[in-house]
């Protein structure tokens, strides 16, 4: 029984530690370091059974697949603190608000849009913002999605020109769904993608 459960276990940890597409396999990766701590019971059972040898077996696969796992820790840690050393050359607002189609406080959704002081602004949902779009377009001006009259899923408004600004439609849901747009901010160019 427990080399049925040894078995199971490896598939478990190659499952984790490398990516065969399986459907779920991304979530169940993020379990890695749990599942590990909780396999590490596995090869102390196997060796008090007499089972040494598939003990150590096991013991190697849960502490390589606990070793890969710190490293893509450490080395992601890495990227991100390289990046932290850098000094920002713009400042950059943004505000991404899911309105909710049927909300009753449009309007204080729509005056917490336009008191935000967000360069840029990624409203979900804005159905829910129907009859004040002239009220937030007056802070706003420059918009790409949500025209009068048009269902709306996605907007993505500035206080300033788009440099280039592109709408795609989502294929499986035929909606306008994903937009992007770039901006100038303090001579800097930043782009920012909407999905929903």
């Amino acid at each position: 029984m427990l080399s049925g459960l040894a078995f199971v276990a490896v598939l478990l940890l190659l499952a984790v530690s490398f990516p065969f597409g399986i459907p779920g396999q991304e979530l169940l990766s993020t379990l890695r370091f749990h599942i590990g701590i909780a396999l590490l019971a596995l090869p102390l059972l196997l060796a008090l059974a007499g089972a040494r040898l598939r003990a150590l077996v096991v013991l190697g696969l849960v502490l390589a697949s606990l070793a890969q796992g710190a490293g893509i820790v450490v080395m992601q840690q890495g990227q991100r603190a390289s990046l932290a050393d850098l000094s920002p050359k713009a400042s950059f607002r943004a505000l991404s608000f899911n309105v909710l189609a049927t909300n009753s406080r449009r309007a204080d959704v729509a005056r917490h849009i336009i008191d935000s002081g967000a360069d840029v602004v990624a409203v979900l949902e804005g159905d829910g913002l129907s009859g004040l779009w002239p009220e937030v377009m007056q802070a706003y001006p420059y918009r790409l999605g949500c025209e009068p009259d048009i269902f709306c899923d996605l907007a993505i408004l500035s206080r300033t020109p788009f440099v280039t600004a592109e709408r795609q439609v989502l294929h499986g849901l035929e909606r306008w769904r994903l937009s992007q747009a770039s901006v100038m901010v303090g001579g800097e160019m930043v782009t920012v993608v909407g999905l929903t």
